[in-house]
């Protein structure tokens, strides 16, 4: 199986990276800065946005992680020109390339309409654009926080809890906040395409 990534830079890339590699999942890595994922990645063929009709040929599926995150700053039209108008370049040309699914990764903050943040905002937007253009079959998957074997974002202070007591407070908080593992993305991302 190949998979197209976008984004694998990212905190959440750089733990599913791994996982799929795992699972004998042959990896095309794409990003704004080829050189810089050479260097995370070398043992994968990197490349950037514009090379992907030419390495993404035979991919089953193309995972969009790429992203500017909520708790990163960026003015509205900086987040809608990556958040949305990369991911609509994305999705055209993975068709063209004869990748048959796109695996829009988004955000559960997405399906508050009451969230008018820049974020939110944007990915709500990509989602209609997608829906609208048509170019593959797309998947929305709407996810909450992911996490590890490390945590990020407002989980981020997990991580200062030794590796036997993080159980306990995780757990406390799957009861008021939802999240996912890595492990179990991996496994979707195998078993779907």
């Amino acid at each position: 199986m190949k998979v197209v990534i976008s984004g694998a830079s990212g905190f959440v890339g750089q733990m599913l990276v791994p996982l799929l590699a795992n699972h004998g999942v042959s990896l095309v890595l794409l990003g704004r800065n080829r050189q810089a994922l050479e260097k995370l990645y070398p043992n994968h063929v990197c490349g950037s946005y514009d090379q992907l009709r030419e390495l993404g040929g035979g991919a089953q599926v193309f995972v969009h992680l790429a992203v500017i995150n909520s708790d990163k700053y960026a003015d509205r039209s900086e987040v809608f020109l990556v958040n949305v108008k990369l991911t609509r370049q994305l999705a055209a040309s993975a068709a063209l390339a004869g990748i048959k699914r796109f695996v829009n990764v988004t955000s559960v903050h997405a399906l508050n309409d009451d969230d008018k943040s820049h974020y939110a905002e944007s990915k709500r937007a990509a989602i209609s654009a997608l829906n609208s253009d048509r170019t593959a079959s797309i998947t929305h998957l709407y996810l909450p926080a992911v996490f590890g074997k490390t945590f990020s974002g407002k989980l981020r202070f997990l991580n200062f809890f030794p590796r036997g007591i993080v159980g306990l407070p995780l757990l406390l908080l799957t009861a008021v906040k939802p999240i996912v593992t890595v492990d179990l993305l991996s496994e979707w991302i195998v078993n779907e395409s």
